[in-house]
């Protein structure tokens, strides 16, 4: 059996959600995010003392590591640039949602940033399965374009709920595979699982109510109002998905700034 399948086999019987690099030297992650059993740091230019220093200090949650594995991959300069365009500094700034509408929202995001030689580009992204539906995988591998991307994709993770239903969970994910060269190929997500809870929604209109007196009658407008259950319309889905686009590229600038410059 050659190299390449066991090595294969070793990768794809890691159990789902761990780090790729995981007994998984061809794949190159940032500095900051090995973990045991990962081979090979991806910095930028100029930055291998820092990495070196940075791994030795986690030295406590890798007790039986050494450093004299680790070799490390240079993200060059279109990588950057491309990740600097998917994960624009603009699109990093917080968006609030409107607490008239939202009565709590949580947010969780899990970004991650990798490059993989594109023999193993299949194997790599069907791991990411906690993380990215089936669809999203489908368009990171076939779009038939040195650059695939995915925006916005959400996954409402009640299935088909009543439109009325005032909590709610979905996953929404925003990937990019791109091309940096001949043999690898960089993959960066940002995924979101993000809960919440509508508040109800006040309708109000008023009552004309008239009294006569004597020859007269006095008419005036009374107040009425009612709470009904309020629809996470199209309004109500542009606030929240703007509040998590940020979410997302934020996190993964957050997770990533050293790689970013």
């Amino acid at each position: 059996m050659s190299p390449t399948i066991l090595l294969l086999i070793a990768f794809c019987s890691a159990v789902l959600g761990n780090p790729p690099c995981v007994d998984y030297s061809a794949v190159c992650v940032p500095a900051q995010a090995i973990e045991r059993g990962c081979h090979c740091a991806l910095i930028r230019p100029g930055q291998e003392e820092s990495a070196r220093q940075a791994l030795r200090d986690s030295i406590g949650r890798r007790k039986r590591d050494t450093f004299d594995d680790i070799r490390f991959a240079i993200l060059q300069q279109n990588g950057t640039d491309e990740l600097n365009r998917f994960f624009s500094p603009a699109e990093s700034t917080p968006q609030g949602v409107d607490n008239n509408v939202f009565a709590s929202i949580n947010t969780q995001v899990h970004a991650s940033l990798m490059t993989v030689p594109k023999s193993l580009l299949n194997a790599v992204i069907d791991m990411q399965a906690d993380w990215l539906s089936p669809e999203a995988r489908n368009q990171l591998l076939n779009c038939g374009a040195p650059r695939c991307e995915v925006m916005g994709q959400i996954t409402d993770l009640q299935g088909n709920p009543e439109p009325t239903r005032q909590d709610r969970q979905f996953r929404v994910a925003r990937a990019v595979r791109y091309d940096v060269d001949n043999e690898d190929s960089l993959i960066a997500f940002a995924s979101a699982t993000s809960d919440f809870v509508l508040n109800k929604l006040l309708v109000q209109w008023t009552e004309k109510k008239c009294k006569r007196r004597w020859f007269k009658k006095k008419c005036r407008d009374e107040p009425r109002s009612r709470e009904d259950l309020r629809v996470f319309d199209d309004a109500t889905r542009n606030n929240w998905m703007n509040h998590v686009n940020s979410e997302l590229v934020g996190k993964f600038r957050i997770n990533n700034a050293n790689l970013l410059v």
